[in-house]
């Protein structure tokens, strides 16, 4: 069947049942939205795939790195893309199910990409490994007044957590950037073990606050809330209010 066939044709009965949770008009907010991912590997990678799944069909896919065996755990692609580009090997996955979506992929560095490919961005996802990317996408976020969802996990031998966080320009001036989270980090150290169910919760979460972002749906909690933590292993979720630090990097009075 033909791409147009299925865009025009299918599209309201493969959604049908978000309908009641969500409205005609919020599916089509969905459906008409760009999302753009900077990291495009484990959290990305599912986040990316759960918003296609609920009818999201225009992204931004950024990540300069390529697929490795390490990463199979907790990524939409499978033991043919290692080796390929972590945004090219989603994108070709994510277009096998859903052909008629529209997938920029860009295989660079976050702070390399030209900053125009956000410009009709409605939110951006944050989840690469590179905390100098991390403050690249918020950076970007803040200067163009996108929304930004930024994902992190803990190292899962030390707990089975993770944080996702949210900047709105909508939400107050006070609240606190992605990039205030990492005030004083420069670099995150590797290796760690990371467990495939805490990734896909966390990815879960980051999937749950984009649509409630991008549809205006039940969220009133984003709007006093911006740090949100998950203990998986101790069936905990918290959240809370943070304010901006006044010395951000990106954020601060200075900057």
């Amino acid at each position: 069947m033909s791409t147009s066939i299925r865009s025009s044709r299918w599209y309201r009965s493969e959604y049908a049942a978000n309908l009641g949770a969500l409205s005609v008009r919020q599916q089509a907010r969905l459906r008409a939205s760009r999302v753009a991912l900077a990291g495009s590997g484990g959290v990305g990678s599912l986040t990316a795939s759960a918003l296609a799944m609920v009818g999201v069909r225009r992204f931004v896919l950024i990540d300069p790195q390529c697929l490795e065996i390490d990463n199979l755990n907790r990524s939409c692609a499978g033991v043919d893309y290692v080796g390929v580009s972590k945004a090219l090997a989603c994108r070709s996955v994510m277009q096998q199910r859903f052909p008629e979506a529209e997938i920029a992929a860009f295989v660079s560095p976050v702070e390399t990409v030209n900053p125009e490919v956000f410009n009709d961005c409605d939110v951006i996802i944050s989840a690469p490994n590179a905390i100098k990317a991390r403050r690249a996408a918020a950076r970007i976020a803040l200067r163009k007044r996108i929304p930004i969802i930024s994902a992190g996990l803990a190292d899962c031998r030390k707990s089975w957590s993770g944080a996702v966080t949210v900047w709105h320009p909508g939400y107050g001036k006070k609240a606190a950037c992605p990039a205030c989270f990492l005030n004083g980090v420069r670099t995150v150290p590797r290796g760690e073990s990371l467990l495939t169910t805490v990734v896909l919760l966390i990815a879960s979460l980051t999937a749950q606050i984009a649509v409630q972002i991008l549809t205006g749906a039940r969220a009133q909690a984003l709007r006093s809330h911006n740090f949100f933590r998950i203990d998986a292993g101790n069936y905990v979720l918290e959240k809370f209010a943070v304010r901006r630090l006044k010395d951000c990097e990106v954020c601060g009075v200075r900057n």
